[in-house]
C-alpha cells in the first residue's frame, strides 16, 4: 500500500499537551491540585506521559521525575491518560485517512499474511477502528477468531492460482 504519509501511531507533542490539560483539569475538580496549579501540572504530566500508561504508571512517573506526591485517588483519576491518548490517535489516524483517501487496498475473501506472520482471510473491514481489516485466522479450531490488523499490514499470498490469473 502506497499512501502519502505513514499512518499516525504515536503521540504528538500537541497531542500530549491536550491530554495533559485534559488531566490537570480533572485532577484540580477533583481537589487533587490547585486551579492555578493546572498549566504547570500539565507540563509534567507532558513530559513524563506515555501512550499505554495506565494512572498508576504515570502517577509513579509523576513521582519519580517530577517529585510529585501522588496518592491512590490521583492514580485512580489519572487512569483516563491511556483512553485519552487512544482518543487522540484513533482521531489523528481519521483525519489521515480522510486526507489521503484510504481505502481498502485488497478485496475481502482475499489471502493475505499479516505483519504478525499470521495467514487467513479477509473477513470484513474492521467497524470500530480507522482502516483495518477483521482477518480470519488459519488454524482456528472454531473458527471464531479474528486479527484486527491495519490495511497496510496485509499482503496478499501468491497462490498458482492467483499467479496464473494475473498472466491472463
Amino acid at each position: 500500500m502506497s499512501e502519502k504519509e505513514p499512518r499516525p501511531k504515536t503521540l504528538t507533542l500537541e497531542m500530549l499537551a491536550r491530554i495533559s490539560g485534559k488531566l490537570a483539569a480533572s485532577l484540580a475538580k477533583s481537589g487533587h491540585i490547585e486551579a492555578t496549579e493546572i498549566d504547570n501540572c500539565a507540563a509534567d504530566i507532558a513530559k513524563v506521559g506515555r501512550h499505554h500508561m495506565d494512572g498508576y504508571e504515570l502517577a509513579k512517573a509523576l513521582d519519580d521525575r517530577c517529585y510529585w506526591d501522588c496518592n491512590l485517588m490521583m492514580a485512580d483519576d489519572m487512569d483516563s491518560f491511556s483512553s485519552l491518548a487512544d482518543a487522540e490517535i484513533k482521531a489523528a489516524q481519521k483525519a489521515w485517512a480522510e486526507r489521503n483517501g484510504i481505502k481498502p487496498p485488497f478485496e475481502l475473501g482475499t489471502r493475505v499474511t499479516t505483519c504478525h506472520g499470521e495467514t487467513g482471510v479477509l473477513d470484513e473491514v474492521y467497524a470500530h477502528d480507522v482502516a483495518k481489516y477483521c482477518v480470519k485466522v488459519d488454524g482456528d479450531p472454531n473458527k471464531t477468531r479474528r486479527s484486527i490488523v491495519a490495511f497496510e499490514d496485509v499482503v496478499p499470498v501468491v497462490t498458482a492460482k492467483t499467479a496464473a490469473d494475473s498472466t491472463l
